[in-house]
């Protein structure tokens, strides 16, 4: 009996250590975001190319996002087109931008496949080289901006690449109606919830 209560007592010890553990990885996986998220309320309230309506910053204090989730972060290799084609985008003032249609990431959710395709700035004239991934999910209909949100991933001589959600980001268009924004085409309309990134400015934001 004593040993059946000491087997109880080390599993408890270990799923103590085990969650303890665990909860100290997510908070230093949180903590990789912080200052990033920290330096773009400032940008905000503070910069004068801020997106947010003059009458807007007095009352603004911070962006919203869910809770940093390393299950949103992917690394794999981009399945690139031979020969990128030029597609255009339409955007939130029904205009219409180009884009090279790159190639294509996969990636795994709940043991589900998705693929969402990526896109290069057909002028991206003093930028650093970028993927561009507009994209829609199930979040939209909740919590997150209802056009969708973005990802941009830096360009480098490697294929592989670094898909991380907790980076996604609102148009500008979500803060202000004198920006023309694209907006995410049908083919990367995921048809699950990402909950992970920025959430929606207009229901997570204070205002007087």
């Amino acid at each position: 009996m004593k040993f059946y209560l000491f087997i109880l007592t080390i599993a408890g010890v270990l799923v103590s250590a085990g969650c303890e553990k665990k909860e100290n990885n997510l908070l230093s996986f949180a903590n990789e975001y912080s200052e990033l998220r920290t330096s773009k309320d400032d940008f905000f309230k503070n910069d004068p190319s801020s997106p947010l309506l003059e009458e807007d910053k007095g009352n603004f204090k911070e962006l919203k996002y869910y809770e940093p989730d390393p299950e949103y972060k992917f690394t794999g290799v981009i399945q690139k087109y031979e020969a990128p084609e030029v597609t255009e985008m339409l955007t939130s003032s029904s205009e219409l931008k180009k884009f090279y249609k790159y190639g294509y990431f996969n990636f795994k959710i709940n043991g589900k496949d998705h693929s969402l395709q990526l896109y290069k700035p057909v002028d991206d004239s003093g930028h650093d080289p970028y993927y561009f991934i507009p994209f829609k999910d199930k979040s939209n209909e909740t919590d997150t901006y209802g056009a969708g949100r973005y990802l941009d991933i830096p360009v480098t001589e490697s294929d592989t690449i670094t898909v991380d959600f907790n980076m996604a980001y609102n148009p500008y268009c979500a803060f202000s109606p004198y920006y023309s924004c694209p907006l995410p085409p049908r083919e990367n309309h995921l048809s699950i919830e990402i909950r992970a990134g920025e959430l929606n400015y207009k229901s997570y934001s204070v205002k007087g």
